[in-house]
């Protein structure tokens, strides 16, 4: 059901889905920014927002001071004017000196709207910036990976805290910027620094924290500790940092860290190395990274974090081709296994069953795995696009889209959050907006090839053939390696009219099936944009049998509307336990079978 998010207060009722305002049942003329404002306000009532919280919701993207101010000024001046014109003898929004602004009603919030201001995050932010490498002339990858893992550490303990995530932190990696710069383009209250230097077996670390309001040190300490003791300080440093902030936390499970949470410090290097190519969602890197992991269990067979995060990075290759999906299937299921065998409080391998299972078509026991994940962190981004794209798949769009704004929110810098975010907001048909996502990853990681095809698709959707093979072409220049961006153009060339080059790169595809297993799915989607009706539906059967991945996007992404008028195509997601709504040629619903 959709939500129902109004807000009365006054004479005037707001509609936060839907960015309306009325008085009296007449809808009144308000632009996007001062109604954003309002909406910010009216969950807050009689409670200060600065100058700086606003700023920062609304103008996300803005970091000059000068700029900032000018943009909320014009917005909060449209506002009074809007709703002093409809009611003059209503001043509601008070200004509070130089600080910030309140609104002085009574505010009446739906049972949804109630519950979602409920549930809002008002926890303080904390960044960490990757720690700096002392060692001239050494990688930087124990420093990088170090900071990774503190991020992750800090996510787990630290649950009244918003910890911005490792991609975000370790965007800052070399820059020239200085902390303060940092603080505010990740937004934070808080923001920790520090330096690494090693003299095997001897391991150094400085660090400090700060609070980004006034620049001032709320904690600092250094550590000398040998190497083996990584583990140890890690949660020694974590814990004070919550000292420090005067957040309680909870007891230690014991006095030491279980076993097979540990390991020596060569493997825990390699591990880190390989956590970092897994950020890099490019196939080369997820072929590195799924090496090092390997090279870290066989050293380490205990060592359960390596299985966790190799079954939850596995969960992203499978959609890049490779071995045929049930291998992959089976391995994630394995490895996910034997991490949860020896700690159940691993995040990573919760999510990657959470993939697993909405792949399997077990609805049920996906939510349970993502909402287990987050139990333990919920500062876990990527769970929380995992859930966002399970609601999606199952017709939750407003959910979905609230979680991943929430992963956007934990991971600002993260061009995959953005992307899937993206993908979200595209499922529900709300183009305009994904397009401002995947135009944000860009910006962030220019070789990000997913956003480019991700581009393709919605200008697609929107008629702009020749804008949608364009950006696909820049998707296969970013990844020639990764045959389904290849894939994704054939689709887009056909749809454009050039079927003779659509054709042959088809033909290549079919001859790389035979020892790469390119999803089912998008050459279903090729033989539909060249209208060859039996072919289209015989390779959907195939993605069927194969438990293709994208399968379980078919009824929410409007590039299987080729499909839909079939009324097989009910009886295939009735055989994965859903109901096929169908609304209008522009707009869909399904939702899980037992839901009536």
């Amino acid at each position: 059901m959709p939500c129902d998010l109004r807000a009365r207060f006054g004479p005037f009722e707001a509609d936060l889905q839907t960015g309306e305002l009325f008085q009296g049942g007449e809808k009144l003329s308000l632009q996007e920014k001062p109604f954003e404002i309002l909406s910010l306000l009216l969950q807050t009532p009689d409670h200060l927002l600065t100058r700086e919280e606003i700023s920062s919701k609304v103008w996300p993207d803005v970091h000059v001071q000068a700029q900032s101010d000018h943009c909320l000024n014009t917005a909060i001046r449209r506002l009074r004017a809007v709703l002093e014109k409809a009611d003059p003898n209503e001043h509601l929004i008070e200004t509070v000196g130089h600080r910030g602004y309140r609104l002085r009603a009574d505010v009446k919030l739906s049972p949804d709207l109630a519950s979602a201001v409920s549930h809002a995050d008002h926890r303080p932010r904390l960044a960490v910036v990757p720690f700096e490498n002392l060692n001239e002339g050494d990688p930087d990858h124990f420093a990088h990976g170090f900071t990774a893992q503190m991020i992750v550490q800090l996510g787990r303990l630290c649950k009244e805290m918003s910890i911005v995530a490792p991609v975000s932190s370790l965007y800052f990696n070399g820059a020239t910027k200085s902390p303060e710069q940092v603080a505010r383009e990740l937004h934070v209250d808080y923001l920790l620094v520090g330096s690494v230097w090693r003299v095997p077996p001897r391991l150094r670390i400085t660090t400090r924290l700060t609070r980004t309001a006034d620049d001032s040190c709320v904690w600092s300490e250094s550590y000398a500790r040998d190497e083996t003791e990584i583990f140890k300080l890690q949660e020694e440093i974590t814990r004070a940092i919550a000292q420090g902030l005067r957040q309680a936390l909870p007891e230690p499970e014991g006095t030491s860290l279980p076993e097979s949470l540990t390991t020596l410090p060569a493997i825990y290097e390699t591990y880190l190395k390989a956590r970092l190519f897994s950020f890099k969602f490019v196939q080369t890197s997820f072929e590195t990274a799924i090496q090092l992991f390997e090279h870290v269990i066989e050293q380490d067979p205990n060592f359960a974090p390596a299985y966790g995060a190799l079954a939850h990075m596995l969960t992203a290759a499978v959609t890049f081709g490779g071995p045929p999906h049930r291998v992959f299937y089976e391995r994630i299921e394995k490895l996910a296994g034997k991490a949860l065998e020896r700690s159940e409080r691993l995040p990573e391998a919760h999510s990657a069953l959470g993939w697993l299972r909405c792949w399997q078509a077990d609805w049920a026991q996906s939510e349970n795995s993502f909402l287990r994940a987050l139990e333990i962190n919920p500062n876990f981004s990527l769970g929380y696009c995992g859930y966002a794209r399970l609601l999606s798949v199952l017709g939750r769009r407003e959910q979905a889209i609230a979680l991943g704004k929430r992963a956007r929110q934990l991971d600002p810098l993260s061009p995959l959050v953005h992307g899937m975010l993206g993908i979200e907001l595209y499922h529900a048909g709300q183009f305009r907006e994904a397009i401002e996502c995947q135009c944000s990853a860009i910006e962030i990681d220019p070789g990000f090839c997913v956003a480019h095809a991700m581009l393709g698709f919605i200008y697609q959707e929107m008629g702009e053939l020749d804008r949608a093979v364009s950006s696909l072409r820049v998707a296969v220049e970013k990844a020639p390696d990764t045959p389904l961006m290849s894939c994704f153009l054939a689709r887009s060339l056909a749809a454009a009219g050039e079927t003779e080059e659509a054709t042959r790169i088809l033909e290549e595809l079919l001859q790389l099936r035979e020892t790469n297993c390119i999803p089912a799915t998008s050459i279903a989607l090729v033989y539909a944009a060249l209208r060859e009706r039996e072919h289209a539906w015989s390779w959907l059967m195939t993605a069927m049998h194969e438990l293709d991945p994208w399968r379980c996007h078919m009824g929410v992404d409007p590039r299987f509307r080729f499909f839909w008028k079939d009324p097989r195509f009910a009886r295939l997601l009735h055989g994965m336990g859903l109901l096929w709504r169908r609304q209008h040629s522009r707009t869909h619903r399904y939702s899980p079978a037992h839901r009536k």
